[in-house]
């Protein structure tokens, strides 16, 4: 095999290797972990636990659980706050931080 075929068979098979293994992040829950989740519709939570408070009119819940990883109330934030999220955070619109600890 000369240098340009192997060149060509890397560039399909490195993006399609890296897919597999960001799927299989995914599938197991451990992605989520990695990355700051911004929630717009309280739909894509799975559930929710008591209210503990009110903030804009918005229920705070004292957890809520996405994608089966558990996340416990944390704080209040700014919107803005959406572009410099922590990994294990998830923002719940209006401005509502939970934190899986």
């Amino acid at each position: 095999m000369d240098f340009l075929s192997l060149l060509a068979l890397a560039a399909v098979v490195i993006p399609v290797w890296r897919l597999i293994a960001e799927w299989r992040e995914i599938s197991a829950g451990t992605y989520w972990r990695k990355v700051g989740i911004v929630v717009r519709s309280m739909t894509a939570l799975d559930s929710v636990a008591e209210v503990i408070g009110r903030y804009r009119d918005a229920d705070i819940y004292g957890s809520v659980v996405f994608k089966g990883i558990r996340y416990d109330f944390d704080r209040v934030a700014v919107p803005a706050y959406k572009a410099v999220m922590r990994r294990r955070e998830l923002y719940l619109e209006p401005g509502l931080v939970y934190v899986n600890r």
